[in-house]
Order: C-alpha cells, then structure tokens, then sequence
C-alpha cells in the first residue's frame, strides 16, 4: 500500500495530508501511516499506525474474552491473604494488562505502550530483588521513603514507588478507556480515547509527547472492533456485564494503590 503521512504543527497543534518532502527545514511532527516511516524522514518522531487506508492491526492476533479472564485472574491473584497488594505478582497483572494493547490500538502505538507497562513492572520487580524481604508495594514504598527520603525517591526513575506509579497510571489509562466505551456510546472510540489520556496520562507528558499521543489515540479502533476482539459482540450492551466485572476488579487494586501513593505523598506531577 502506498505510504500517507500526517503532518502535526508543533506551533499551532493542526494536522493535514501532506507531502513528506515538504517538510525539509520546518519544525513539524510527521505521523506516518503506511508499512514503515519513509528512510528520509527530515524529522524525529515517527508514528506507525498500520497499512495506508485499512489501519490493520500489525500484530495480526485477534484475543477473545479469555486475555480478559487471565489479567482479571492476575488482578485477583496479587492481593495476599492481608488484602495487601504482592509486588511481584502486581509486575505480573501489569503486564497482562500490556497483553490488551494489541486489541485497543493499532500497530506501534500499542507496541510502545506494551513497552511503557513493561518497563514499569521490570521496575517494581528490580526494586524487590533488591529488598526481597519487601514483599508488598506498602512496605516497598514505606522502606524506600524512610531510606531514600522523598526527594531523591522522586528523582531516582529507578525506584520502586516510581515504577509502581508509573505502572497504576497505564493500567488506570485502560480501565478508563474501557469504562467511557461502555458509558458513554454516544461517543466514538477515538473520543473516548483522547477523553482517557486527558484525565489520566496528558498532564505527565511533555508538549510535544502529548502532541503525538493525542493524535495516535484519535485513531482507535472502532468500539465495535474492540468488542469483537475480546470475544464480547459487536455492542456495547452484550459486553456492558463482562466489562463492569473486569473493571471492578482493577479498579479495586487501582484505589488500594492510590491511597499509598497518597498516604507518601508520591503522585509526582513530572512529566516525561
């Protein structure tokens, strides 16, 4: 298929067709859409979302409601016998939520968000390792905070609380996104997507990380494909039931996070 481009304006933030080759010498984000960025691409941030004009899903694999039963057991299965939240069984669950990536958006755009959830949890689990005796996320970050003190956790990327952060951040941006496509089906994909990385991802990203974020994400599947992918009908009233359930058991394990991070004062406002 013949390779499209979509120029992003880093000045006035408007997108248009355009000729790749009319970029040489401009500040411009190009977002390619086609089977690779072209060779000579005069600028740094190259976007694949699929072949030109379908948007096909790259991966090529196509998950039905099973990978929803495995992150919900792996959801289930972090919480100990203390109601308090495993770290390595936690690194695991994040992962398994990357696994859902490959149905909601398309080609490189779910492949580096796959990677973001994936360093995270590698995170969480080298700062374990570290200390194995810090078996939950509360007495990780209770350790690291009484040892580091809160300024230098902050500014080591490398710790534990930052990668759990990091981590409850991507899978709330999935169970967000999730939720409003069932709430709200007055709505495309697409705005449900961009609503999503507004509440929960955009004020941790730089200007122009958000410029691109926002327009990979306007380009969603559609609810129904989504739908269809995990095995749930094409609508969202046949999926309404399966959805809610998946989500309250995230959700759970989202607000237990939320209220350590509160409690340390660890929800850094940094972007990246």
């Amino acid at each position: 298929s013949r390779e499209r481009a979509i120029l992003f304006c880093s000045q006035c933030h408007t997108a248009a067709p355009c000729d790749p080759s009319c970029l040489v010498g401009n500040l411009f984000i190009l977002l390619h859409i086609g089977t690779r960025p072209s060779r000579n691409c005069p600028v740094k941030i190259c976007v694949l979302f699929g072949e030109a004009g379908g948007l096909s899903n790259t991966q090529g694999e196509r998950m039905s409601d099973q990978k929803l039963d495995t992150t919900e057991a792996a959801f289930r299965a972090c919480i100990n016998d203390q109601s308090e939240i495993d770290c390595m069984k936690f690194a695991a669950a994040a992962r398994s939520v990357g696994e859902l990536y490959d149905d909601i958006f398309y080609g490189v755009v779910a492949g580096q968000l796959k990677k973001d959830i994936d360093s995270s949890a590698t995170t969480v689990e080298k700062a374990f390792l570290a200390r194995p005796d810090k078996e939950t996320l509360a007495a990780l970050m209770a350790f690291e905070m009484e040892t580091l003190g809160r300024d230098k956790v902050r500014a080591d990327k490398k710790t534990g609380t930052i990668g759990i952060l990091w981590a409850k951040r991507a899978v709330q941006f999935v169970s967000t996104y999730l939720g409003l496509l069932i709430d709200k089906p007055e709505q495309t994909s697409g705005a449900c997507a961009s609503e999503t990385y507004e509440k929960v991802l955009k004020p941790y990203h730089s200007w122009m990380v958000s410029g691109v974020v926002s327009m990979a994400l306007s380009m969603a599947p559609s609810r129904e494909q989504i739908f269809e992918k995990f095995g749930l009908g094409p609508d969202a009233a046949g999926a309404e039931g399966r959805v809610k359930g998946f989500l309250a058991v995230l959700n759970s394990v989202i607000s237990q996070i939320e209220k350590l991070l509160e409690q340390h004062d660890a929800n850094f406002p940094d972007t990246v």
